[in-house]
């Protein structure tokens, strides 16, 4: 995005900055920035000369002189701190939350299928029971049936029927 500012000169939007710190702006344009980038530094907002940003700058320290309305920004931008922090300490619980069960999951899971895996080259095709009995198994449970799994001598024997 390209504003013309002035008859020549033209900049982008993101190079505003850049301009100002090396006084390349036209002074309505130079005296806008300034007051966006500096309003709180009494040294740089006297030298502003522009009428509407000296009127913006009076408005803005009428409002900072009254005391409701100082207690009031303060609360405001305490609440919005507060709620950004919350906000960002809920979104990393719940992604470590959500990392930790997806991984359980998937570990379970990866157990699951190599159990079965197993089960089927030693003993062949599993029977519904047994394949139900796999998918609604434990973690605990499918640790012990894969310890089973080696000595024992029928598909019976691993799940302890």
């Amino acid at each position: 995005m390209v504003a013309l500012l002035g008859t020549a000169l033209q900049l982008t939007v993101i190079e505003l900055k850049k301009a100002d710190r090396l006084g390349q702006l036209p002074t309505q344009t130079g005296d806008w920035v300034r007051f966006f980038e500096h309003w709180q530094e009494d040294s740089i907002m006297t030298d502003i000369t522009h009428e509407p940003v000296k009127k913006a700058m009076g408005r803005i320290l009428e409002l900072s002189a009254d005391e409701e309305a100082q207690r009031l920004a303060f609360v405001r931008e305490r609440g919005l701190r507060d709620w950004n922090s919350s906000i960002r300490a809920a979104r990393e619980e719940g992604l470590e939350q959500g990392l930790e069960q997806g991984l359980e999951q998937g570990l379970e899971q990866g157990e699951r299928r190599v159990l079965q895996r197993q089960l089927v080259r030693r003993f062949g095709e599993l029977p519904v029971w047994a394949a139900e009995k796999l998918e609604a198994a434990s973690a605990e449970q499918l640790d012990t049936w894969a310890d089973e799994i080696l000595a024992a001598k029928t598909l019976d024997e691993v799940f302890g029927r």
